[in-house]
Formats: C-alpha cells, sequence, structure tokens
C-alpha cells in the first residue's frame, strides 16, 4: 500500500508540471514597453496650422472623390491688410455763384500779381432795395478752416437795385496761401446781415501761389 501511494503522488506531480509549462506570469514592468517604443513615438510633433481655403478644398475634394491628401501641408502667409485709397478734395471750374434774397455774389477767376493772389469777383442786385456791406464782415479760410487775411477792393460800400452790377477784386498774400488748395469766403450785409452768400472750395492753383 505505502509503494501505490508513492507511485500515484509522483505520477500526479508529472502531471501538473507538464500542464503548467509554456505557462509565464504577465510582465508588470512599467517601463518594459516604453524602453522598447521607437524614439518618433516620444517625441512630440510640431503643431501645423492649416489655412481654411486649403482646409475647404480638402473636403470638397474629399466629397467628389478627387482631392488626395497631402502629408506636408504649407503654411500659408498673412496677407497684408488692403488700405483704404485717400480721398480726393474736389475740383469745381470757375465762375462760381451764391445767391441770396436776389443778390449775387461770383468769383469769375483767380490770378497772380507780384506777391499777391487776386479773386475777381462780382455782386449784382435784382431786388427792389438798396443793398450795403461792410467787407470787413467778409471771411476768408483756407480748406482746413483757418482763417486768411484779405483786402477788398473796387467793390462798393452800397449796391442799388434794379439789376445793378460791380466788379472787384480779393487780394490775398501769397505766402498765406503757399500748399493751399482752396479757399472759402462768406459775405453778408450790413448793418442787417440778412444775405447768406457762401462760396465754397474757390480752387487756388499753385502756379498762382508760385508766380
Amino acid at each position: 500500500m505505502g509503494i501505490a501511494g508513492a507511485i500515484s503522488t509522483s505520477w500526479g506531480y508529472n502531471l501538473g508540471k507538464e500542464a503548467l509549462q509554456g505557462i509565464t506570469s504577465p510582465d508588470s514592468r512599467p517601463d518594459s514597453d516604453a524602453a522598447d517604443a521607437p524614439e518618433a513615438e516620444k517625441t512630440p510633433q510640431p503643431l501645423v496650422l492649416i489655412d481654411e481655403k486649403t482646409v475647404l478644398s480638402q473636403v470638397k475634394g474629399q466629397i467628389t472623390g478627387q482631392f488626395t491628401p497631402s502629408t506636408n501641408p504649407t503654411p500659408v502667409a498673412a496677407s497684408p491688410e488692403p488700405t483704404e485709397p485717400k480721398a480726393s478734395s474736389p475740383v469745381r471750374s470757375l465762375p462760381r455763384s451764391a445767391t441770396s434774397r436776389n443778390v449775387t455774389f461770383s468769383v469769375t477767376g483767380v490770378r497772380s500779381q507780384g506777391g499777391t493772389v487776386l479773386l475777381d469777383v462780382e455782386l449784382k442786385n435784382r431786388g427792389q432795395r438798396m443793398v450795403q456791406f461792410l467787407y470787413s464782415f467778409l471771411e476768408v479760410t483756407d480748406e482746413l478752416g483757418r482763417p486768411l487775411s484779405a483786402i477788398v477792393e473796387d467793390l462798393p460800400n452800397e449796391l442799388p437795385p434794379g439789376n445793378v452790377s460791380a466788379r472787384g477784386v480779393i487780394s490775398i498774400p501769397s505766402i498765406l496761401l503757399d500748399g493751399v488748395l482752396a479757399v472759402d469766403l462768406q459775405l453778408t450785409d450790413y448793418p442787417e446781415q440778412s444775405l447768406e452768400l457762401s462760396l465754397d472750395s474757390i480752387p487756388i492753383s499753385q502756379e498762382a501761389t508760385n508766380p
């Protein structure tokens, strides 16, 4: 009986050993896979931004089946912002006229004489009453609104009714008009100051300011 039990124990041990052959415990080392990984998988790849138009083109191509994805997209340089064109000053030809209460104030020409720019002007009264002027009330400004010194010559202080006209000149020193492209004129009567005679953007040529 002892011999039979020993043989049975030995036979059972050998069966268990054969059954366990080829079975190994899992590798629990945390760095075993990372050590075998390629170096390229460890290095983070740079982020490449793709232009919106390129993305839309790729999506459209994939839908129609005519697009092959590119492996190396080319970054698109930012385009410069468009610049707005500068506004140019309006050019208005002469003569120019303004009328208020049947009184007309006109500039018929611009010329140079020595160191002075002369504006040829005309006043005409089509009304039924006498109109009086005090020419110190005349305002002359450049296109930026800066006041200019001017002298009125040959225009009368009183303008009778009946379609009567009078001609004269407004003289401005040329040195004050250096770089000026246009002048504005404003004239009213005296003492009522009921007339609003305004002439804007009277062109001043550089040939007139620099003879």
